[in-house]
Parts: structure tokens; C-alpha cells; sequence
């Protein structure tokens, strides 16, 4: 073991535990970003002792208590063989062919197979420990082992794994030399061997062994070895320098002697750690090109250095470090309010480079750190840009607090006050005619300084619509001078002093900046959407021209900022880190993405502004702080990653198929058609990046890739039977996708019933069956024929039979549908029996309830007459008789031979057989049907089944029967009663009518003598008279013809006309198609409103009293009389009427109520329409001239409906 070597760094390793506490985070030193890896990231010890990466990519670390396989998330660690014998503390590790690992430990000589560690030392074989291998280019090996240099031939190694080796055979000669604990061994290009053991430095050549050099320093142990030749090789010390022996000469020589930056880069060399850190050596010129200093970084025990493409790996007792190039610088500020949110940077004219900070105080660069220029320009709020104008005033825009210009030592601020559309402000843009516009909340402002370098402020205003704020982060100029400008609306332009919505994208757009670049090309950031980039078309539209997305290899969606450096990448910005979409140089065509693992700002700030100063370098102002990078000086990592699966699981019985990363793996597998659901778990050797994304396809289930993020595994459940081959990729945050795809083929066997075997077995027991079962078939169709022969000739015999029943039951009810009548109806079913059932009498009974005997209501037979009556009717006590017991039992029998029967009552004649059924209705017998016949035994089920038939059918007539005549009965009773109620009404109405009008006569009389007129009394006496006479004549019928009605209406206005001596004027007309005659009405109908119109209308009227009646005919049946008059209406007359002192003037005449009374009657009792409607005249101004009465009233009809002017 190397027992001084492992004391003294055990020594110096307490010492630098006790001075500094090695973490996993990142930190940036110098021109290397360190990240460490210790226990807490997985590692079993601390201790690190080497370290190489397999064919697969994979990083292997030897430790003080094994191996360690690392994958880029996960270390896997190994303490033991497969037969559990432990590795011990492990001094190297090397790469053999395929995929071999050789590992020397303190317990033994070991090899890693791909899937295990496998020991080959004996247990009991000295030496044990090993503490370097060397593979030669033949085959063989050489071993630095504590009992000296060992040599196994080439047939020996490649009989590895076959049975366990002792090491002592392997060792050489000696000689005189007693070599132990040998630490390091190498070779030269010639064959040379060459070897240490602390302080001595030896050389195997042509099969002799010698002592070169011995250090002279106590701690100075040999630690790297480096021949050229046989005569001439390089080491280096542990307190030393590096050393050069030729020919037997050592020369120390001094670090800058031989470190010469960058000459004979292109020769071959390695790498070795020394007092002042790593070197990469060029043993063939003795020089060093490039060196890596630890001095800040305690490490005084790195043991080994690995270069991985662009970074380093170190193995070091305080565990496993990477080393990736320092792109991003960080940068000291001054600090005045503790805050550490940044958020703009402008580069002035002359140089001076500004940084915008929170509660309004802007910094400028001194050196490598930044100091405070200019204290609150506002309150509190943030500097979101800056910007100098032509004129050398620099403005500066607040996120909520206006803006600021600084000009010839003063400070303005203006705000909504002064004419801005908003405090809020985010960016500025000059266009190409010189004016400059401010981009914040809610629109723009354009500032506008006149010739007195005043300020005003032309403020354009987009009210939020589909946002809270409507805010707008950034603006360009297009080509015909509009303003384009983005954010939470969208994208909203300003053209001819106007604001207009666009839209470019299906969907609203949440914009977060705009740029274009020097191609003209637009490009756009939006909130969860990624990156597009579009063009202006033709007629000055913009359209997209790519959408960017994860997919593509962006490390996020949402992005804040936007930049076109001077070579015209395009950076952005997220909450993640940077992303350059590449157009030159060397990112042409890559998305690259830079984010804390690269030595940017630790996620999580919200906000991120990106400047490109003009000697190249790119500034970012975040939340977090501010780094700055140069794109130039970028050398990111190119290498793809290597993408494996490292894991496949048939989940139902979570049975691991594969453990262990292979690629390709070898096609074959098959699982049953049971086990068809599995999980893939798969990884990619990226140390560069930690951020990779994978992409996954099915080929059998999908034709497409489907992205799986950054997650690692994932599953596929009851796959159907068939061919799968599972395909993952990778794509890194560099750009950078895996060359190959890695893949696992398998198969599902279809179960045994879907194999092609069984498909043949199966068709082949089917045609054998098919062949039998066809003849049994044939044997079976043959019987089943003669017996369907016979059976069809039952059926066809049943069938008859049935259609003969149906028949002869439909002529049954179709004959009894005929009638109306019981007795006829049960007359004609007895008369059918006979004709129908061939039966020689047929007699049926209907039960009498009242007196509970059964009585004889119809018979064919010899009783019979043509006049279907009975001459003397049997009547039966149920009980009594065959006949009687039905009526009992309510069943129906068949008597076969009756004189068997001592129920058998003899009619006129013995008779041998008889069948009799009951008559039901509601589970009662209301009758019996029987019949009688001559001959035994005629009498069969269908019989029975037929008259059990019938019964019911006469049962059901029976009852219509009775129900119609109940109603027809009921419905009389009640059509008269309402009748002569109807009647005896209108009767009661024409009385008092008559009195009513002779009233009103007689005082007209009355009124003549009273002026002493009594020629004048004689004479309307005379009239009212002959016009009584009329009206008592026509009181007592129900109708009367229209020409009478007419002929009594003149008389009655011509005596009305007399009384008022010819004070009004009237007439009475009808159309010509009617025909007086031949219509009919009621009496008297019109009379009470034409004297309603004298008296309340025309006589209060002075002058010019008219009067009309008109017929006509409004429908067939309907006769349209219309009264009309021009007095002064029935408002007036009511206002008369209170005048005169009348106490309810509104109420209705007598003589009114009665006639209104009369339609109601008439309506009721002949349901026609007997309707009157009163209305007013009015002229075109709405003044009453007069009134109308309009009354339909149903007419009679001589001719159609035969009418009788009587009494209804």
C-alpha cells in the first residue's frame, strides 16, 4: 500500500478540512467555475483517488471504500464483488477493450465485466495490493504491486474471469534489487518500463531492472511519471519541481522555464497535477502549454485531472470537482439600500457605462465594480431604462414614478401631470425622423422638446382590455414609420396618431419584447409561447416566420427580454438563464442555453434586461445581480450527448428485465402475452450540461416522437401481441442532440390461440368435425324431415282448425257489432250457433237480479219463431240444473252423456250431450249460454273455447249497451231539464219586457193628456194599440221572421217619431242578399237599444237627430244588426244624467239589463253566438259623435234548418 504517500496527504488533508468546507454549489475563481461533489450528492467517501470515463461515457471514481459509477445525476456505488468480497481501498482504475475495467485496490486486482466486479486475485496470493496499472498496446499488463512490478502476459489476460490468478507468479526478477510497494509504473513509445516506490525511480529494460534517482527531499515522493524514452523521462515531486533524467543527468527544472503558454499545443501530452496546480505536459519537448491553478482553491491533494471536452474533472480528498471555463463575470456595487435588484444599462457617448437599480439610484462602472452616479431620481421606484437623447440628456424611465431627464446638471421628473399616458414606463424608441417615444402602461408618449428645450408630451392611450394594466414593454419603427408595439395586449400599432390592435397568431399573444435585428428580421419574446421570429410582407403586415419552442431546444416557454448582438445572434432572456438562437460564428444554427451550471445567476429572479456594451460585451441586469459575458470568448461544450437505457421493468410482476446501461442491446427479447406492460428508464452521459431533455417513440404503438421534459423514465401499459422497438434520444442545453438513438427491441407472443400452429391444429380439428358433423347432419336433417312432414301436417291441421275458430269468432263479432239491441244481439248469436257450430238448438239466459232467476232470453230451436220471441220463456233457480250450476260455479262445463248426469233437466226432448258457459262481466255471472244435441259425446274443447268466446263478446256488447242507453238517458234528462230552464228564463224576460215597454207607452199617453192634446192621445193611443197587438202576438215564440221583426221596429220608431213630433230622422235597411222571409230571430231583440238611442242620445241633442238600423249578414248563420245614432254619446249622457240629479247615472236601464240578460239565456241554451257590442263614434280628432250597437245574433234558416216560428 502506499502507506508514506496516504500518511502524508492523511496529514495535510486534516489540515485543509480544518480551513475550508468544500460545498456542492458552484463558485466562479479566476478563469475556471468550480462545482464539488461530495457524500451529500451521493459519494460514499469523500476521498477521491482516481477516476476515468468508460467507452460508454460513463465517469468511474475510485474511493477509499470502492468504485463509484456517476451518470450525470446519480452515482452508483460499489462496495463489493458479485460474490461479496470487498474491493477495498482503490488505487486506480483502467480502461481495457470493450467495455473492461481494470481496478487495482488495496484488496486485489479487480475487473468490471458491464453488468458486475469480478476479483482475480487469490485471497490467499501475496501481493495483494495494487496500486497502478499499465495496459501495453501487445496485450499484457504490468502491475505496480506492494511486492513489486508484476508482468501477465497477454494469454493470460485474455483468459480473464476464467479462474482466479496468484499474483506471485507474475512478479519479476529482481535481482539484487529488493523493490517494494511500487506506487506508479509507465512506459516509453520504445518499450521501456519505468516505475517508483516513494523517493526511488526505476527502469525495467531489456529484461533488467535498475535504480535511476532518489529524491533527497523527506516529503518529496515521486507522483507523476512521463518517459520519452529509454535513457530520458520526466517526474515530478511532491515538493519538487518537475524533474528531467537523461542519461543518467537529473535536472530540476524552474516553472517558467518550461511553461511556455500555447507553443507545441498540437503535440502529443497529459496532464499531471503538481505543487502549482495542473499542467498538461509535452514530454517529447520538456515543455508545458497550459496550466490550472489551485492555489485559491486548497487543493494541495488533487490526485488526478480528467479533461472532458471543455471542463476538467478532479479527483481530490476532498471529493470530486469539475472545472467549466468562466463565462460570466461578476461585478461588485455599491451599496446603498442593501437591495440587490438591478434592472437596465446604458453606454453613454463617451464611454461611460450606467446601471439602472431600484428606489430610483443608477451606478456607473469604475473598474471591475460599479459606483453610485446618481442617488433617487425618484422616491422608490425602479430605473427600467435609460436612454441619452441626441442632445446628451439622458432620460430614465420608472416603474411607477414617471420619467427623468438629467440634463446640464439638473434633474426633472414628469408625470400624468404634465401630459404622460402613464407612469409606469419600460423602454424608449427613436425613429428614423428623430422622435422619441416612451413605452409603458396603458400605451405611448411621444416627448416632443421644442426650440426652448421645453418638454411636452403627445400621449396615445390603449384602455386595458384583455389585461389587467395593458401593459407595453418595447416598440420598433416598421418600415412605413408605424410604431409596433408588444405586450400583455398583444400587439397594439400606432399609425396616423391612431392605436390599433393586430393580430399575428391564432390565439392572444402576451408579448414581453420586441427587437429586430440587422436583417430586419423581427423578433418576438412572449410569455408562454416561446420565441418567434417574422418578417414585414409586402404591404407592411408582419407575419411569423418560425415559432421557437422546447421542442427545439429552448429551456423554457416564457421569456422577458430580447438582444441582437453586433454578429446578429439573438439572445434572450427567462427567469432560467440565457438562450442564444444562433445565426454566426460559431453558434450558427444552435440553440444554446446558459444557465447557474454555467456560472449564470441563480434562477428564480423576475425580471432580466440584456445590453451589449460596444466593446463587445453583453450585460444582464436581474433581480438577482448582474454578470456580464462576452460571446466571443464563449467555448461551450459540442460534444452530444450518449443517451442509454438503463433500466426495462415488466411491471405486473416488477420484474426487472434489464439493470444495467448497454447500447445497443441485444434484439430477442420476448415476453408473453400476459406480461405486457413495461417501464424504460433511461439517462444521458452529459457532464457539460444537467439539463437535457428527452425524447421518447414506441415504434409498433407510435410514429411520432413525444417529448418526456427532463424526466427519466416512463411507461407503456397491455401493449397488444406484436413487434416493439422502444427509441430515446437526448438533446442537451447546448444544442446538441445524442448521434444515436438508444434502443430496446422486443416481442410479444401472441397467447397459443392466436399462434399460427394452433391456427393450422385448430382449422385441421375443425374440418374433421365439420366432415362429421356434416354426415350426422345429413342422417339428422333426412329424420328431422319425415318428422317435420308430419308435424307440418298437424300444424296444418291445427291451423285450419284456428282459422276456422278466428273466423267463425270475427263473424260472431261483426254480426254483433250490427246491432244496438240485447235481445237482438243475443238472437243473433243463438240463430249463429246453429249455422255456424252446426249445434241443433242454442239457448242463452241473462240473469235477473232483482229476483235472482235466470231467464230464458233467446232460443234457436224448436221453440223458435220467426218473430225471435219465446212463447213460454224457461226461467232458472241458479243451483238448479246443469244450467243453474254454471250460473254457480261461473265455469264451463261439457256433458258428454247426460244420462249420466243427474244434474240433466229434460226440456221438451232428452237429448245425449250438452255444453254450457257462463256469461261474465266483472267476475259475475249476468248469464248463460247452453246448448243441447242429440248425439253423445259432440260436444269438444274447441266447442267450449268458441262459446267461452262468444259468452265474452256478448259479455262486453252487453255492457256497452247498457252504458250508452244510461247516458243517452242521462244526457236527455239533462238537455231538457237545462231547456226548460232556459225557456221558462226567457219566458220570464219577454214578461217583463212587455209591461215595460206599455209603461213607457202609457206615459207618453199620459204626457198628450196632460197638455190637453187629447186628439193627439186618441191618435198614439190608436197606434200603440195596433203596435201592442204585434208585440203580444210575437212574445210567445221563441223565433220570428226578420220581415216581422222590421215591420215592428217601424211601427214602433214611426211611433216614437210621433211622440217627439218629428224631432229626429231614422231608417232601417239591409243588404241585399238577405232574405227576411227565411231568416228568423228572436223578438224584440233591437227594440230596447233603438230606444236607448232616443231617449239617452238624440233627444238631449238639439238639433239634427238621426237614427239608423242596418242588417247584414256577418257568416251563414250569423245576422249583423248595427244601430247607430249621432247624439251626443254615452259620456254626456251619463254627465246629463248627474245634472239632472240622477243618483247612479252610470247604472244600466231596466230595459238594458233585461236585453243583456236575454243574449246570456240565449247563448246557454243553444251554445250559438248571441253577442252585443256598444261603442262610440269618434271623428278623425277623437271627438264622440254618436254611438254604435253592434249585435250578432244566430239566425234560423227556413229553408236549411226547417225552423217553425214556435216555441222552442
Amino acid at each position: 500500500m502506499r502507506k508514506i504517500l496516504c500518511t502524508y496527504k492523511v496529514c495535510f488533508l486534516t489540515v485543509i478540512l480544518s480551513c475550508c468546507y468544500l460545498v456542492s454549489k458552484g463558485q466562479p475563481t479566476g478563469d475556471y467555475f468550480y462545482q464539488y461533489y461530495n457524500t451529500s450528492q451521493g459519494l460514499p467517501s469523500p476521498e477521491i483517488t482516481c477516476l476515468i470515463k468508460d467507452s460508454d461515457g460513463f465517469l468511474w471514481l475510485g474511493t477509499a471504500t470502492g468504485v463509484s459509477m456517476y451518470d450525470g445525476y446519480n452515482f452508483t456505488n460499489y462496495f463489493h464483488t458479485k460474490e461479496n468480497e470487498p474491493i477495498g481501498y482503490v488505487n486506480c482504475i483502467r480502461a481495457g477493450t470493450g467495455k473492461k475495467l481494470w481496478i487495482g485496490s488495496s484488496a486485489g486486482l479487480f475487473y468490471f465485466n458491464g453488468s458486475a466486479i469480478i476479483k482475480l486475485s487469490k485471497a490467499n496470493s501475496l501481493p495483494q495490493g495494487i496500486n497502478d496499472i499499465l495496459l501495453q498496446r501487445d496485450g499484457s499488463m504490468w502491475l505496480a504491486t506492494e511486492n513489486g512490478p508484476a508482468h501477465i502476459a497477454r494469454k493470460e489476460v485474455n483468459t480473464t474471469g476464467t479462474q482466479k490468478w496468484d499474483m506471485s507468479r507474475f512478479i519479476i526478477p529482481q535481482g539484487e534489487n529488493d523493490i517494494k510497494n511500487v506506487l506508479l509504473i509507465s512506459s516509453a513509445p520504445d518499450g521501456s518500463i519505468f516505475f517508483s516506490r516513494e523517493h526511488h525511480l526505476y527502469r525495467h529494460w531489456q529484461n533488467r531492472t535498475e535504480l535511476l534517482h532518489t529524491t533527497k527531499g523527506e516529503r518529496d515522493n515521486i507522483t507523476s511519471l512521463f518517459p520519452v524514452n529509454h535513457s530520458r523521462i520526466f517526474f515530478d515531486g511532491a515538493s519538487s519541481e518537475l524533474t528531467l533524467y537523461d542519461s543518467g543527468k537529473v535536472t530540476i527544472s524552474g516553472f517558467n522555464n518550461f511553461f511556455k503558454p500555447g507553443q507545441f499545443s498540437h503535440l502529443p501530452g497529459s496532464w499531471y497535477i503538481g505543487t502549482r496546480g495542473a499542467f498538461f505536459l509535452h514530454p517529447q519537448t520538456g515543455t508545458v502549454s497550459r496550466h490550472i491553478s489551485f492555489s485559491d482553491q486548497y487543493f494541495s491533494w488533487a490526485k488526478q485531472l480528467l479533461e472532458d471536452d471543455n471542463f476538467f474533472w478532479i479527483a481530490s480528498y476532498n471529493g470530486l470537482i469539475k472545472l467549466k471555463p468562466v463565462v460570466f463575470s461578476s461585478y461588485a456595487v455599491q451599496k446603498i439600500n442593501n437591495d440587490n435588484d438591478y434592472f437596465s444599462f446604458a453606454e453613454l457617448k463617451n464611454g461611460k457605462l450606467l446601471l439602472g437599480a431600484n428606489h430610483g439610484n443608477v451606478y456607473e462602472k469604475k473598474g471591475d465594480h460599479f459606483r453610485l452616479y446618481k442617488q433617487a431620481v425618484v422616491p422608490s421606484a425602479e430605473i427600467k431604462n435609460i436612454y441619452e437623447d441626441k442632445n446628451g440628456g439622458i432620460w430614465l424611465a420608472s416603474g411607477y414614478q414617471g420619467l427623468v431627464l438629467t440634463r446640464n446638471g439638473k434633474t426633472e421628473r414628469f408625470t400624468v401631470k404634465d401630459g404622460l399616458h402613464d407612469n409606469s414606463l419600460y423602454s424608449f424608441l427613436e425613429t428614423r425622423d428623430n422622435k422619441l417615444f416612451v413605452v409603458g402602461d396603458a400605451g405611448i408618449s411621444e416627448i416632443v422638446v421644442d426650440s426652448n428645450n421645453s418638454i411636452a408630451f403627445r400621449k396615445f392611450i390603449f384602455p386595458p382590455n384583455s389585461s389587467r394594466f395593458a401593459k407595453f414593454f418595447s416598440a420598433i419603427e416598421g418600415p412605413d414609420g408605424t410604431i409596433w408595439m408588444g405586450g400583455e395586449e398583444g400587439i397594439v400599432t400606432l399609425k396616423d396618431n391612431k392605436l390599433k390592435k393586430i393580430s399575428i397568431s391564432d390565439g392572444q399573444l402576451n408579448i414581453n419584447f420586441l427587437i429586430k435585428d440587422k436583417e430586419d428580421k423581427i423578433w418576438i419574446a412572449t410569455a408562454g409561447n416561446g420565441i418567434m421570429q417574422a418578417s414585414f410582407d409586402g404591404g407592411n403586415g408582419l407575419q411569423i416566420l418560425k415559432k421557437f419552442t422546447e421542442n427545439d431546444g429552448l429551456h423554457s416557454s416564457h421569456y422577458l427580454t430580447l438582444l441582437a448582438d453586433k454578429d446578429n445572434n439573438i439572445w434572450a432572456g427567462s427567469s432560467n438563464g440565457v438562450t442564444v438562437i444562433g445565426q454566426t460564428k460559431q453558434f450558427t444554427s444552435r440553440i444554446i442555453n446558459f444557465n447557474e451550471s454555467d456560472g449564470f445567476i441563480k434562477a428564480g429572479y423576475n425580471y432580466i434586461q440584456l445590453k451589449q456594451a460596444a466593446n463587445g460585451m453583453i450585460w444582464a441586469a436581474t433581480t438577482f445581480g448582474i454578470t456580464a459575458f462576452d460571446p466571443e470568448k464563449i467555448n461551450y461544450s459540442s460534444a452530444p450527448p450518449l443517451v442509454y437505457i438503463t433500466g426495462v421493468r415488466q411491471i405486473e410482476r416488477n420484474n426487472p428485465v434489464i439493470e444495467k446501461p448497454s447500447h445497443p442491446y441485444p434484439p430477442g427479447y420476448e415476453f408473453e402475452a400476459s406480461d405486457n406492460s413495461f417501464h424504460f428508464n433511461f439517462t444521458a452521459a452529459d457532464y457539460a450540461s444537467q439539463d437535457i431533455k428527452y425524447y421518447y417513440r414506441l415504434d409498433g404503438l407510435d410514429t411520432a416522437w413525444t417529448s418526456a421534459g427532463n424526466q427519466r423514465d416512463i411507461g407503456f401499459e397491455n401493449l397488444s401481441p406484436g413487434k416493439y422497438t422502444f427509441r430515446v434520444k437526448a438533446l442537451n442545453n447546448k444544442g446538441a442532440w445524442s448521434k444515436q438513438d438508444a434502443v430496446f427491441s422486443f416481442s410479444i407472443i401472441p397467447p397459443f390461440w392466436k399462434r399460427w400452429w394452433f391456427a393450422a391444429l385448430l382449422s385441421v380439428a375443425l374440418a374433421a368435425i365439420a366432415v362429421f358433423f356434416t354426415r350426422k347432419r345429413i342422417e339428422f336433417v333426412k329424420k328431422k324431415e319425415e318428422q317435420k312432414t308430419a308435424l307440418q301436417k298437424i300444424r296444418a291441421a291445427n291451423y285450419r282448425e284456428q282459422l276456422e275458430i278466428e273466423q267463425i269468432i270475427n263473424h260472431f263479432a261483426s254480426s254483433m257489432n250490427s246491432f244496438s239491441n240485447i235481445d237482438e244481439i243475443l238472437w243473433d248469436v243463438s240463430k249463429n250457433c246453429i249455422s255456424r257450430l252446426k249445434f241443433e238448438d242454442c239457448v242463452i239466459y241473462l240473469l235477473d237480479e232483482k229476483r235472482n232467476v235466470l231467464i230464458q232470453k233467446a232460443a234457436w230451436g224448436p221453440k223458435t219463431t220467426n218473430q225471435n220471441k219465446i212463447l213460454n220463456p224457461i226461467e232458472i233457480v241458479p243451483g238448479n240444473g246443469i244450467v243453474g250450476s254454471i250460473a254457480l260455479t261461473g265455469k264451463g262445463e261439457i256433458i258428454n252423456d247426460t244420462s249420466t248426469d243427474n244434474r240433466y233437466i229434460v226440456d221438451d226432448m232428452r237429448r245425449s250431450s250438452e255444453i254450457a258457459v257462463p256469461i261474465m262481466q266483472e267476475n259475475k255471472v249476468i248469464g248463460v249460454i247452453d246448448s243441447e244435441h242429440s248425439e253423445k259425446d259432440f260436444y269438444t274443447e274447441r266447442h267450449k273455447q268458441i262459446l267461452g268466446t262468444i259468452a265474452s263478446l256478448c259479455a262486453g256488447k252487453i255492457k256497452t249497451i247498457k252504458a250508452e242507453q244510461q247516458a243517452r238517458e242521462r244526457e236527455i234528462e239533462v238537455l231538457k231539464l237545462s231547456k226548460d230552464v232556459a225557456t221558462s228564463q226567457l219566458t220570464a224576460l219577454r214578461m217583463q219586457m212587455n209591461p215595460h215597454f206599455i209603461f213607457n207607452a202609457l206615459n207618453s199617453v199620459q204626457h198628450y193628456i196632460m197638455q190637453g192634446n187629447v186628439i193627439e192621445a186618441n191618435r198614439y193611443l190608436s197606434k200603440f194599440s195596433r203596435l201592442q197587438r204585434e208585440i203580444l202576438h210575437c212574445s210567445s215564440q221563441a223565433f220570428i221572421s226578420l220581415e216581422k221583426e222590421i215591420a215592428i221596429l217601424n211601427s214602433y220608431l214611426e211611433l216614437e217619431q210621433y211622440r217627439f213630433g218629428d224631432s229626429f230622422i231614422y231608417q232601417v235597411n239591409m243588404t241585399e242578399d238577405i232574405e227576411p222571409v227565411e231568416i228568423e230571430i228572436p223578438p224584440m231583440m233591437l227594440q230596447p237599444f233603438i230606444e236607448n238611442a232616443i231617449w239617452h242620445g238624440l233627444m238631449p241633442r238639439i238639433t239634427n237627430r238621426n237614427l239608423s238600423v242596418h242588417f247584414d249578414l256577418h257568416t251563414d248563420d250569423i245576422l249583423l244588426a248595427t244601430i247607430r245614432d249621432n247624439g251626443i254619446g254615452r259620456a254626456a249622457s251619463a254627465k246629463l244624467r248627474r245634472s239632472n240629479g240622477v243618483a247612479n247615472p252610470d247604472h244600466e236601464s231596466k230595459g238594458m239589463s233585461m236585453i243583456m240578460e236575454r243574449l246570456r239565456l240565449l247563448r246557454h241554451q243553444y251554445d250559438k253566438p248571441f253577442e252585443a257590442t256598444i261603442s262610440d263614434i269618434t271623428d278623425v280628432n277623437g271627438t264622440v259623435q254618436g254611438t254604435q250597437v253592434s249585435l250578432k245574433i244566430f239566425i234560423g234558416n227556413k229553408k236549411r234548418d226547417g225552423l217553425k216560428s214556435t216555441d222552442h
